[in-house]
């Protein structure tokens, strides 16, 4: 006799917009920060609907949609759905959602965005070696470890210091040899021991190991080409990996291979166009540039396109 093996039949639940909430609205929000929200699917009967697919299903307006980037509806753990986007500017945003193309009912909602709010976490006090008294402090820098790497740029060194603020070594002179600087400017660990200088009066990044002083390599020259700088005054790794470099006097940013190769550079066209740039931070997938001779910080994403921009000249909240 043939044995029947039998399967079964699952039943997928329809989500139901008038049913189905937005939670998160009453959070206060702030230009330039991501705002988070959750989106509860629910049936007609009013139970949570916990499946991947729906996602897939639901639509997305915000308005203005200019002032608005990276749009992105996901599953959370909890199998709710997650809605993230991030609002450009302060302003008023209404927020238009559809599952299964149809409203949640009280659409639109409202949000308010405010100015970007900085906090003081905590403060740093430097205790340096007693014979030395630093003249023109510069780039920092901290590692996983918490230790402190500081560039003195009249002094042509840089420092580091423990967790406790601690000076540990001073690595660096005036010159122009390895391990010599002019102006040491921004400064990036590679790791907990290695670390990259901006050593913008000659034109060139110096990658050094903090701790024993070797040079691991230099790269770059005067000029305006390719893996050339003039007055390169940053630089970091991005989350690639790679190395970015602010240039003031050739008023850009290179990217650049861990061996120095160029790969790209931005900030030098159209509305994007830097104007001696003089720092950038690396901020969930953004870079920040300070745009010195426009007077604003200028927003790029890690494919380089321009976002937006803030601030402009002034001396009143909100500008610069």
């Amino acid at each position: 006799m043939t044995a029947l093996q039998l399967g079964f039949i699952e039943t997928i639940s329809k989500a139901d917009a008038n049913r189905s909430t937005l939670e998160g609205l009453k959070q206060t929000l702030q230009a330039g920060v991501e705002a988070e929200f959750t989106l509860c699917t629910k049936t007609s009967n009013g139970e949570m609907i916990n499946q991947a697919y729906l996602k897939d299903q639901v639509e997305v307006l915000i308005e203005p949609a200019k002032d608005v980037t990276n749009v992105i509806v996901s599953e959370k753990e909890d199998g709710n759905l997650q809605l993230k986007f991030t609002p450009k500017v302060p302003g008023a945003y209404s927020i238009k959602v559809k599952i299964c193309g149809k409203k949640f009912p009280t659409c639109p909602f409202y949000v308010q965005v405010k100015e970007r709010e900085l906090v003081v976490v905590g403060d740093v006090d430097l205790k340096f070696f007693p014979e030395d008294e630093p003249e023109w402090l510069d780039g920092i820098a901290v590692n996983s470890e918490g230790r402190i790497v500081v560039t003195d740029n009249v002094g042509h060194c840089v420092y580091e210091f423990d967790k406790d603020d601690n000076c540990l070594r001073k690595r660096g002179s005036e010159g122009t040899k390895p391990g010599e600087f002019s102006m040491a400017a921004g400064v990036s660990y590679v790791d907990d021991n290695e670390i990259l200088i901006a050593d913008q009066g000659n034109h060139k990044i110096q990658h050094i190991n903090i701790h024993t002083g070797t040079v691991v390599k230099t790269f770059g020259k005067h000029g305006s080409g390719k893996g050339e700088f003039e007055n390169p005054v940053d630089v970091c790794l991005n989350n690639e990996g790679r190395i970015v470099v602010t240039e003031c006097g050739n008023h850009k940013i290179q990217m650049l291979s861990r061996e120095g190769e160029t790969i790209s550079t931005f900030g030098d066209s159209r509305r994007e166009k830097l104007q001696g740039p003089r720092s950038r931070i690396l901020y969930k997938n953004m870079f920040l540039v300070t745009d010195g001779g426009n007077d604003c910080i200028k927003v790029f994403d890690q494919s380089e396109t321009f976002l937006y921009k803030l601030g402009k000249q002034g001396n009143l909240d909100r500008t610069i």
